[in-house]
């Protein structure tokens, strides 16, 4: 995010390397409203209890300053960042229309999810049938 604040960019898509099925559609989508909405998150909602998903977002540059002061505090939950900044959600629908959110927020964490990648992977599973 400094780098982008150096170069003079309004923020940085940020998105969990551990989530291999984020459709390139809903990324896209997610960088362009934020390029157009300086100082605000931008993250898509979900059917999880969280109701966002703050590893696929835009955080704006303007967010520096407080994401240096929780690091330097140790405060890492990005859940509660989100709970201090200015958000636009891209609501639940319009992220199903990128794909299922099940599928495109599977994220991959043990050696099971690792296979269960793989399989949804070379099965060409549809995104309604990945879970």
């Amino acid at each position: 995010m400094v780098w982008a604040r150096e170069l003079g960019l309004t923020g940085t898509l940020c998105v969990a390397c551990d989530t291999p099925f984020i459709p390139a559609t809903l990324l896209r989508k997610i960088a362009e409203i934020g390029e157009a909405s300086p100082g605000s998150v931008v993250a898509a909602e979900t059917a999880d209890p969280r109701g966002l998903e703050p590893l696929c977002a835009w955080y704006p540059t303007a967010a520096i300053q407080e994401i240096e002061a929780r690091l330097d505090e140790t405060r890492l939950s990005l859940v509660s960042l989100l709970e201090t900044l200015p958000v636009k959600r891209i609501p639940l629908d319009e992220v199903r229309a990128h794909g299922n959110p099940e599928k495109s927020f599977f994220n991959i964490n043990t050696l099971a999810d690792r296979d269960r990648a793989a399989e949804i992977r070379t099965s060409g599973e549809s995104a309604d049938e990945a879970r």
